[in-house]
């Protein structure tokens, strides 16, 4: 893989990252644009590759050689093109470099528009591999120019390598600065006492005599959650994993919603496995939630992104 191919592989990894991608998603016209671009960024350096990796042998003819020629002029135009969006939509500074507006132009006289600019490739220099342009210069001369496919198409893969790595440093500089805002806040330490609560929850659910002490373990939970909520909200990760976390925190307070009344004398006809299965099921979503805790505080911790 060239510096194109790493550097989109790993941008692509970034923008796919729950919190960056529920952020970029509430503009769907813009999430929709950065998707197009970095499959055409991909995509396009596919065909570089091809061309100058994997170039077309026992066919010689000028009819190939214009579909060659054509064809990697257009993929590197198209490239800039999709990677000026990608920044755009990432809103991430971008100036096309002049090596690259060069090759931009020399696309626009050879084969973009030629016609109107009076210029024009030379048959009988044709090949894959390049082409002599004719140029009107001043009062009919022509500047003749030899272009070399190959060069070019090797100095836009080193060029737009070094843009796309310096967009990729910035999104990392982006995450990191983020992760760190929240590191001496970890999510687990919001999770200590849990598992004494459950304990006393337990102890209530079959002795009268410990309700009290389970009343306050329910409000330790509650309270938990509660901050641990506001705590996922802060770091713009609610709707990123609603289906983890989210779902989590929602089922343990439907294990209250169900307990509390049992502990206050209610729900006289269950039986005592009725009071197991909720018992348990609030005890498994309890540990379920200091789990999800701890993965999201790794990543927090970590300097990998």
């Amino acid at each position: 893989m060239d510096r194109v191919e790493v550097a989109g592989d790993r941008i692509r990894d970034i923008v796919n990252d729950p919190r960056r991608r529920h952020a970029l998603m509430q503009n769907r016209q813009r999430w929709l644009q950065l998707c197009s671009a970095m499959d055409a960024i991909g995509d396009t350096q596919l065909a570089v590759r091809a061309y100058l990796d994997e170039p077309l042998k026992d066919v010689d003819s000028n009819g190939w050689s214009y579909v060659v020629v054509y064809g990697i002029l257009q993929v590197l135009y198209v490239q800039q093109d999709a990677a000026k969006v990608l920044a755009s939509a990432l809103r991430l500074p971008f100036e096309l470099p002049d090596d690259l507006v060069t090759i931009r132009e020399l696309r626009n006289d050879s084969i973009g528009h030629a016609a109107v600019r009076g210029a024009f490739i030379s048959r009988m220099s044709l090949s894959q591999e390049g082409f002599q342009l004719l140029m009107p210069i001043r009062k009919g001369k022509q500047e003749i120019r030899g272009i070399n496919l190959r060069t070019v198409a090797d100095q836009q893969t080193d060029i737009m390598g070094s843009l796309l790595e310096r967009a990729l440093e910035q999104l990392v500089a982006d995450e990191l600065e983020h992760r760190k805002k929240f590191r001496a806040h970890p999510l687990r330490g919001l999770c200590g006492g849990l598992g004494y609560a459950v304990e006393k929850i337990s102890a209530g659910l079959t002795d009268a005599g410990e309700v009290p002490m389970a009343m306050g373990g329910v409000d330790v939970v509650a309270d938990a959650v509660a901050k641990f909520r506001g705590a996922i909200e802060e770091r713009g990760l609610t709707e990123a994993y609603a289906d983890s976390v989210g779902d989590t925190m929602a089922e343990i307070d439907f294990a209250l919603e169900r307990l509390v009344p049992r502990l206050k004398g209610a729900h006289a006809d269950w039986t005592p496995r009725d009071v197991e299965v909720y018992r348990f099921f609030l005890a498994a979503k309890v540990n379920e939630l200091k789990s999800l805790a701890k993965e999201i505080d790794d990543d927090y911790d970590s300097d990998e992104v």
